[in-house]
C-alpha cells in the first residue's frame, strides 16, 4: 500500500532532516525531489542547499531538481520507490513566480 506522509513545521525547524530519516526507514530506493534552485545572488540560500546536499552525499539516492513540473515527476515515479519532495512551499513559490506576468 502506498503511503503519503506530510512533514510540516516552521522554516528551519528540521523538516527536511526528519523527512530524510523517514525515507531511509522506508527500505525503498529513494528519489529526492528538490524543488529549490540555486540563486547565486542569495548566499544564505546557496549555503542551505549545500547543507542539504552534504547530508545526502553518501546515500545512494537519486536527486531530481524539479522547480515547477512536480505533478509529472510524481506521475512518472516508479511505484516501488520512496519519493521525498523537498519542499512543497518552495514549489508553490516557484509556481507563483512563473505565473507572475510582471517577471
Amino acid at each position: 500500500m502506498n503511503q503519503i506522509i506530510l512533514v510540516t513545521g516552521p522554516a528551519r525547524s528540521g523538516k527536511s532532516e526528519w523527512a530524510e530519516a523517514l525515507a531511509r526507514q522506508s527500505n525503498q530506493p529513494v528519489i529526492y525531489v528538490a524543488t529549490g534552485t540555486v540563486d547565486p545572488s542569495d548566499p544564505e540560500w546557496v549555503a542551505r542547499i549545500a547543507r542539504h546536499q552534504q547530508r545526502r552525499q553518501n546515500l545512494a539516492w537519486t536527486t531530481l531538481e524539479v522547480p515547477v513540473d512536480l505533478v509529472a515527476t510524481i506521475d512518472h515515479a516508479p511505484a516501488d520507490h520512496c519519493l521525498l519532495v523537498d519542499s512543497l512551499g518552495t514549489w508553490v513559490a516557484n509556481l507563483l513566480e512563473v505565473e507572475d506576468p510582471t517577471k
